[in-house]
């Protein structure tokens, strides 16, 4: 879960995302999650 946190706070600041393994599995468990990242096309 933190990974996704601190993954959004890169995006906001840097303007860049790169997901990782671990991260792009608890997102498929939360939809909310997905959503935003899949928003923002990254």
């Amino acid at each position: 879960m933190f990974d996704v946190i601190i993954a959004l706070f890169d995006l906001v600041i840097h303007g860049d995302y790169t997901p990782t393994l671990h991260t792009l599995g608890w997102a498929e468990d939360h939809p909310a999650v997905d959503f935003i990242l899949t928003s923002t096309g990254r």
